[in-house]
């Protein structure tokens, strides 16, 4: 059981981490199409870029947010 609680604090913290870094990421590419008199600045591909960033931002803070809920021992995973 403690094995598992160390796995979800790690995997917590990689997905915190990858998390942040495709927020960064998507913000990037945003301010990249921004400046520009262009009313449409961004193509195709970089629009599903940055849609897969956010994707995937939210599915890593989610994944933290639940691994850390785990360690913390929110919610039972049945007898110890």
């Amino acid at each position: 059981m403690e094995a598992l609680v160390q796995a979800g604090e790690l995997l917590a913290s990689v997905s915190a981490v990858l998390g942040g870094l495709s927020f960064t990421a998507a913000a990037a590419l945003l301010a990249a199409g921004t400046g520009t008199n262009n009313p449409d600045p961004l193509n195709r591909p970089a629009k599903i870029t940055i849609a897969s960033a956010v994707l995937s931002t939210l599915l890593l803070i989610t994944a933290a947010v639940t691994f850390s809920a785990l360690g913390a021992g929110r919610w039972a995973l049945g007898p110890p």
